[in-house]
């Protein structure tokens, strides 16, 4: 489980983007409606919980919430009135209309205390059609003294008519001598690199993925990959041991053959080692981007990505992957 920042602050490499929220509150700019884009990882909602705490404060000083106001002590009970929040419910895969229509009849009163209302939407891009045009109604005519926040992993999902109508603020994820400087300080002993690189750069998820010995795991996977290559898998058996995966972990898998394979066509095209997502792996790798035909590999490559896609559906898994390992296979005996 990702951590939030301790004590309702920011992280290191969030302090850029915290001046900025800052800078809204203390010169009296709140914009109507943020979009808060942020890969997975980089922290926006404790970002967002910061900012929450800052604008309904009664007495910040310094850019910073009092910490001791009755709004304060609210905020930290995550009991604050003014401080509502949308998102998935439990067995749904989007937020609908009905929750959106909920949301802007308690809009329509005032806030209960005299400062500042806020919302956050997250995941923003999980809106439906009808949920989304509901709510772009609303902000044609908002209600006073409310701010919009919409945190979203994949912006170009939202309609484009919305995106228009929020301030729009990009988290990039730190640079790498951030990341593991953070790492060490959290008790991360060793792999700071290799974490952050399967974390796309994001430190809070490589801290979550040495919590959880992914990168074990992520080799234990590579060696079946390699295995079922040369036909030495048991292919039902080890689709049915990979379903059983928690839906997080299982779409991490794919998405790890997605970036072997993309490793692939990069080496078979003379790139640098360097430049490969997965370096640890360019030996390997460069076996099969030898032998193998590129225009199957590209093929396989969409097989892979819409088994990402079908994952977040009621699709049979056991019978996707079966498919997916029969297929490479299929690759190496074709070569």
């Amino acid at each position: 489980m990702i951590e939030a920042a301790r004590d309702g602050g920011v992280f290191p490499w969030q302090r850029e983007i915290w001046e900025r929220l800052q800078a809204y509150v203390t010169q009296e700019r709140i914009p109507q409606a943020l979009l808060l884009i942020g890969a997975p990882g980089f922290g926006t909602r404790s970002l967002a919980d910061a900012y929450a705490a800052l604008l309904t404060c009664e007495t910040p000083a310094y850019g910073f919430p009092c910490g001791a106001c009755r709004a304060c002590e609210l905020q930290r009970a995550e009991t604050h009135p003014d401080y509502l929040s949308i998102g998935v419910l439990e067995d749904k895969t989007d937020i609908n209309v009905d929750q959106i229509r909920a949301l802007i009849a308690k809009l329509m009163l005032k806030p209960q205390y005299a400062r500042q209302r806020l919302v956050i939407i997250q995941p923003a891009e999980a809106l439906n059609a009808n949920a989304a045009n509901a709510f772009l109604k609303f902000l044609e005519e908002p209600t006073e003294r409310t701010s919009i926040l919409l945190i979203t992993e994949q912006a170009m999902r939202l309609p484009a008519t919305l995106r228009s109508r929020c301030q729009k603020i990009v988290c990039p994820n730190p640079k790498p001598a951030i990341g593991e400087q953070w790492l060490r300080e959290q008790g991360v002993l060793a792999d700071h690199g290799e974490l952050l690189r399967l974390a796309h750069g994001s430190p809070l998820l490589a801290k979550d993925y040495a919590n959880q010995d992914l990168l074990a795991f992520r080799r234990a996977v590579f060696e079946d990959w390699r295995r079922a290559a040369e036909g030495n898998a048991d292919m039902p058996a080890l689709a049915e041991q990979w379903q059983k995966l928690e839906a997080e972990r299982l779409a991490a898998l794919l998405e790890w053959v997605s970036g072997w394979l993309i490793d692939m066509v990069k080496l078979a095209h003379a790139a640098d080692v360097n430049c490969l997502s997965n370096p640890d792996l360019a030996r390997q790798l460069s076996y099969y981007a030898e032998r193998l035909n590129l225009i199957d590999l590209y093929a396989f490559y969409d097989s892979v990505i819409d088994g990402l896609r079908l994952l977040r559906t009621q699709a049979n898994k056991q019978l996707l992957l079966e498919r997916l390992l029969i297929d490479w296979r299929r690759l190496q005996l074709a070569a």
